[in-house]
């Protein structure tokens, strides 16, 4: 009796082992699983998204520089800044102009310096009197 015990109690080690495998196998392929799930979402949503914030950043500076009256040829904040250099030096706000169509600009929004952003602010509507702001957030 005491030998069939004994045995027993070999067996129930292997089958703890053998549980306590299976376990930790069935966990890894779970996370894995997972990781590569989470890997995916972000790689097909997560450009979509970052081009979108992009293309808001660059909504809202094209509606500061109509704002705050940023000349569309030196780039300065406020037309009283403009100095000789700029072309529109001396000259009425050129936002305050209804027939300006300044150039798209680009923006580097994130500091990396690469232009994540292209940014057209149109001519004044004659219907609404309002400008159109295109601002175009880039994947990369």
């Amino acid at each position: 009796m005491t030998n069939r015990r004994l045995n027993e109690q070999g067996a129930a080690l292997t089958v703890a082992i053998m549980t306590v495998l299976l376990l930790s196998i069935l966990g890894v392929t779970v996370l894995t699983l997972a990781y590569n799930q989470a890997r995916l979402t972000n790689a097909a949503v997560g450009g979509r998204t970052k081009a979108f914030y992009r293309a808001q950043a660059g909504m809202v500076d094209g509606q500061e520089k109509i704002h705050v009256g940023s000349c569309p040829a030196c780039q300065k904040v406020g037309c009283a800044s403009c100095d000789s250099s700029c072309p529109t030096f001396g000259a009425a706000c050129p936002y305050e102009n209804p027939g300006l169509d300044p150039k798209a600009y680009s923006l580097d929004v994130d500091g990396d310096k690469v232009m994540d952003t292209t940014v057209d602010i149109g001519p004044v509507d004659a219907k609404t009197n309002l400008r159109d702001i295109v601002s175009l957030g880039l994947q990369n």
